[in-house]
């Protein structure tokens, strides 16, 4: 009847139906015996009112009747509350950090930082739920999976699903939660292992491909036009800025136009700091989960709304400490990880058991060949 993603949207649905069912058969039974009493004992076909006395047997059943119902109602409903909160052990990890009005997706085990979710399909998935201490509270909500969890600043908490539906799935914020709450959207997709991998090795590469100062610090360059800076700022940007840069649009918001009061300078080095750090104690945050290009195709966005001409310049020793601040020239190494299977398979031929000879010389070869791409990414 409903679209339904997962077995525990399925569970949901079912205790809503059955509830809802009842709820509704017991309106129809109300309504009618009251509408029934109203005619069948009106005062113009009773003249004279007649004395009731109790009837415990009746008593009993009103009593009984709806006790029953409630207790059957809180087990429907709490089977399936089982089933949100029992999380597989071995249930892949996500941490989601809300934030106004965005939501962060970090996959620990592969250290990505993205706004969009994206999972393999048939995975037991834990989110860990977190706001930042000075925001406010947030709900993480997945309608097609039926689970939502709130987010609240300085507390953990958190949620379950099972990816049985190939598809692009909606998220929201289930909790008012300011001004662009309704703008607080992200999704979720759920793809076949091999595409996963694929998108896995693209986020980690984007992630970890290091800046080259020269190119990045030139608006003009081919490296930061490629970036869509335009849709960056739309999209974090401009529900506090403005879409003029004139900022006001909450309390505190920076005026880009003006040299007035910048927390760290409206330099490349001063604007990057902030755009990663985000500033203590203010509603600034930190959009450390864009990648290092990203981030100074936005430094750039942002001082293309200054007018005049007293933008500070960095000086070539501020660029170096804002390299080594945050290591942008830095070559990542990406550490590639062997299927299990293909890891029994290799460790069985270092112990020269079964089917060392098998598979020997492919193995020897696919670990040397692992070394050197681990090696060569340095």
């Amino acid at each position: 009847m409903f679209l339904a993603a997962t077995d525990i949207a399925r569970e949901v649905d079912n205790a809503f139906l059955w509830i809802g069912g009842t709820c509704l058969l017991l309106l129809v039974g109300v309504t009618v015996t009251m509408l029934w009493f109203v005619f069948r004992y009106h005062h113009t076909r009773h003249k004279k009112a007649a004395q009731i006395e109790g009837n415990l047997a009746l008593e009993i059943t009103w009593i009984a009747i709806p006790t029953v119902l409630v207790i059957w109602m809180f087990f429907k409903g709490y089977e399936g509350f089982k089933v949100m909160r029992n999380v597989p052990p071995d249930a892949m990890q996500i941490n989601v950090i809300a934030q106004s009005w965005f939501w962060t997706f970090e996959y620990p085990d592969d250290k990505i930082v993205t706004d969009r979710l994206v999972l393999p399909i048939d995975t037991s998935v834990r989110f860990n739920l977190s706001s930042k201490i000075d925001d406010v509270t947030h709900s993480f909500y997945l309608p097609d999976y039926r689970v939502k969890e709130d987010c609240v600043p300085g507390r953990d908490t958190h949620m379950w699903i099972h990816t049985q539906t190939l598809g692009t799935f909606n998220i929201f914020c289930a909790e008012f939660c300011g001004k662009d709450h309704a703008l607080m959207v992200s999704s979720l997709e759920v793809v076949t292992p091999e595409e996963y991998e694929l998108w896995k090795e693209r986020m980690i590469a984007e992630q970890n491909k290091p800046l080259d100062m020269t190119t990045a610090i030139d608006p003009e360059s081919e490296a930061i036009l490629a970036r869509d800076a335009d849709q960056l700022y739309a999209t974090y940007c401009a529900t506090c800025h403005g879409e003029n840069g004139m900022g006001g649009l909450v309390e505190g918001a920076r005026n880009f136009t003006t040299n007035d009061d910048w927390t760290n300078g409206n330099s490349i080095s001063g604007i990057y700091q902030t755009l990663t750090e985000g500033i203590p104690g203010g509603q600034m945050r930190s959009f450390s989960q864009l990648s290092k290009w990203d981030r100074m195709a936005l430094v750039h966005k942002v001082r293309s709304y200054h007018r005049g001409d007293d933008l500070v310049v960095d000086t070539p020793e501020a660029l170096a400490e804002l390299d080594e601040r945050y290591e942008l020239t830095k070559q990542t190494p990406v550490k590639r990880r062997l299927p299990i299977e293909r890891a029994m398979q290799i460790l069985t031929v270092e112990q020269g058991g079964e089917g060392g000879a098998e598979v020997g010389a492919e193995g020897g070869t696919e670990g040397a060949r692992l070394e050197g791409e681990e090696g060569g990414e340095e």
